[in-house]
């Protein structure tokens, strides 16, 4: 009587990934087509924001609106005073902050900063800085 002994199963072939999990190998596909998606979003804004020469400031309108009240109560003057700068002296920057017009005047002998009422054209301060004489 011979005894034979059981044989030694063959070694089994590894099954590909896609074949035990599917699951696993959808998603990675779909996150590496998210990741591909988003790093092309971010370089083509990225390009479109460095060829933009737009700076984003909104433009002054070139006059401003009166309110009906004050239109009527001014009428037949004009709707802002006039002030004078002396001789030598120039505008070198004008611009609206919190509401009121902003003028600063440079000249030889002094410079001056001026706060306007832009509605009114009332006066609100005015500063002079004198220069110091050279010697």
């Amino acid at each position: 009587m011979s005894t034979s002994l059981p044989q030694d199963p063959q070694p089994s072939q590894p099954q590909s990934l896609a074949r035990t999990h599917p699951v696993l190998l959808t998603v990675t596909v779909l996150l590496g087509v998210a990741i591909i998606i988003v790093l092309g979003l971010m370089v083509g804004l990225g390009v479109r924001r460095a060829m933009n020469t737009d700076t984003g400031a909104k433009p002054v309108p070139a006059t401003i609106p009166v309110p009906a009240s004050a239109a009527a109560a001014t009428a037949g003057q004009p709707s802002f005073n006039a002030y004078t700068i002396r001789d030598g002296q120039s505008v070198a920057d004008a611009r609206i902050e919190g509401g009121l017009l902003v003028v600063r005047v440079t000249g030889d002998a002094a410079d001056e900063v001026m706060t306007l009422d832009p509605r009114t054209g009332e006066l609100i301060s005015r500063i002079t800085f004198k220069k110091a004489e050279q010697p």
